[in-house]
């Protein structure tokens, strides 16, 4: 099984009670994070795996390898939930929400090479559902491995953590990095207008697409601060691309009165603060 890139877990993992405790695992094409908390108040631990590129291996094999020989995946715990953070996603106006229709829409957007399951949920107050595809046997495999899961799509779940930020009543981009993916969502005048998963190859891709953006809702990069979390390093050549074009970026931060150990310290907080902060929204 492959080592996680970042493995973040207290010295004393004998003396937690697992039973106290609940994972939640963001799943992805390139990537495995999850992160164990006790309660709502306290980080037990946290694991990032990255896939590699150039592998004959498809990713499901990875996630069953790792999901199986991970040792605190292993221990028996109050509550597994998978947010399946995938591209393959569409949002419905409740009023037009039609199950049956589910696959067809799926199909018409992004093809029907893939059958995959589909899934959908109703997201309380924003008066949408959000249908997406996941890959069958992945899906299964979940099922299968934690009887009692729950499962989500991370557009879903972030959304309920941007709305239960104050800035959800403001015009917010928020912006959280993966190595080449981005994820944006566009807040303006109270209403989400745009949650999109994009793909670049260098942080000159980046900025267009985020240019691009603001151009589309009218935004100033002189007054619109960028909301800025995940994996994105304020020394590489990407945050410096970034400081040419918008005079103003915020990093997130953790979530208030959040217990974590010590070993955070040696990452920036907006490193985990996404996953942190939808762990907190989910439940």
């Amino acid at each position: 099984m492959m080592k996680p890139v970042y493995d973040i877990t207290p010295p004393d993992m004998d003396s937690i009670d697992w039973l106290q405790c609940r994972v939640v695992m963001e799943v992805s094409e390139h990537y495995f994070l999850y992160t164990i908390l006790k309660g709502k108040e306290s980080v037990v631990a946290l694991k990032y795996y990255s896939f590699p590129e150039q592998s004959n291996h498809p990713f499901a094999d990875e996630i069953y390898a790792i999901v199986k020989g991970d040792d605190l995946l292993q221990q028996r715990m109050s509550e597994h939930v998978v947010i399946y953070n995938l591209p393959e996603n569409c949002f419905i106006p409740a009023e037009q929400f039609n199950a049956d229709l589910n696959r067809s829409i799926i199909h018409l957007l992004h093809g029907d090479l893939k059958e995959g399951s589909i899934l959908s949920e109703r997201l309380e107050g924003e008066g949408v559902y959000n249908i997406f595809r996941v890959p069958a046997d992945i899906h299964h495999f979940f099922e299968n491995h934690f009887p009692q899961g729950k499962f989500w799509h991370y557009f879903s779940t972030w959304m309920k953590s941007l709305r239960a930020n104050e800035k959800s009543m403001i015009d917010l981009v928020s912006v959280i990095f993966y190595p080449n993916n981005l994820l944006v969502a566009v807040n303006k005048m109270g209403k989400f207008q745009m949650m999109q998963s994009l793909q670049y190859q260098t942080p000159e891709d980046v900025a267009y697409h985020l240019l691009n953006i603001y151009n589309q809702f009218g935004f100033s990069q002189e007054d619109m601060p960028l909301d800025l979390g995940g994996n994105a390093d304020v020394a590489s050549s990407l945050y410096e691309e970034l400081l040419k074009y918008f005079q103003v970026i915020e990093k997130e931060k953790l979530p208030q009165g959040l217990e974590l150990h010590e070993n955070f310290q040696s990452f920036p907080e907006h490193f985990f603060s996404p996953l942190l902060k939808v762990a907190l929204c989910v439940s």
